[in-house]
């Protein structure tokens, strides 16, 4: 007798941990020991809000001496729309983000090499934005200065102590030095829902990094295998949360 076999699923990545941050004093920084790609890099975050309004930053990356000047952001403005801007370049998505229970896959993509829309390329939860309240290209290829070793990296605010992210960071947020990956790399769509799979065959580049949280004495641990370890501020065992996109 033949029993007939039902869709194959596939298998389901879990992430075990996310990290709370209370958009108020508590983020993460890290300056690059050695230099990495100025023009070329892949940030994805997963993100589920806890506040809105802003702006909140998920990583902001200093351009000069200037506190407030930017080489790179990733984050939410004062509208709730989801930004990516730098040098030269900017993007603020049409869509707003207002859910305080929904988890956000957000993957971005920079090429300083391009002066078209592909210089800043934009998914979240698999799906490329392609509509825009703002959105400007750099008139000439240029260095945006996304790793540089005179250039601090903040987690979870902007390197002015200001726009402070509120809501949760999951595992499996991490940064590319060097490559651009997109959202495929990093989930797949189960029965028309979006899902994080197991990050694997990444290049992370010399200052690329990943986060799991899994360690909550040492909570800006670094899992790529490059130990590009972030230092904590104002965080303990208390900010490691079991509340993920798979959970």
């Amino acid at each position: 007798m033949v029993f007939p076999i039902g869709p194959v699923r596939p298998p389901t990545h879990e992430i075990e941990y996310s990290c709370d941050f209370n958009g108020s004093n508590k983020y993460m920084t890290r300056r690059p020991s050695t230099a990495g790609s100025e023009r070329i890099g892949t940030y994805r975050f997963l993100v589920k809000r806890g506040r809105l309004g802003g702006p909140q930053q998920l990583v902001h990356v200093l351009r000069t001496s200037n506190a407030r000047h930017t080489a790179m952001l990733v984050g939410f403005d004062s509208s709730n729309r989801l930004r990516a801007v730098g040098t030269g370049f900017g993007r603020a998505t049409a869509r707003t983000f207002t859910s305080t229970t929904d988890w956000h896959d957000i993957c971005v993509q920079i090429d300083g090499n391009q002066t078209d829309d592909s210089c800043c390329t934009i998914e979240v939860d698999g799906e490329q934005i392609t509509s825009f309240s703002t959105k400007t290209n750099p008139s000439n290829p240029a260095n945006f200065n996304l790793f540089n070793t005179a250039r601090n990296m903040g987690i979870g605010r902007n390197t002015a102590s200001t726009d402070w992210f509120d809501g949760l960071i999951s595992g499996d947020s991490l940064i590319v030095d060097g490559t651009n990956y997109d959202a495929s790399n990093f989930g797949e769509f189960v029965n028309g829902v979006w899902r994080p799979k197991k990050v694997e065959g990444i290049n992370f580049g010399a200052n690329g990094f990943m986060f799991d949280f899994a360690d909550s004495s040492n909570l800006g641990n670094d899992v790529s295998g490059n130990n590009n370890n972030f230092t904590t501020h104002n965080m303990d065992a208390s900010n490691q949360r079991s509340d993920t996109p798979t959970s």
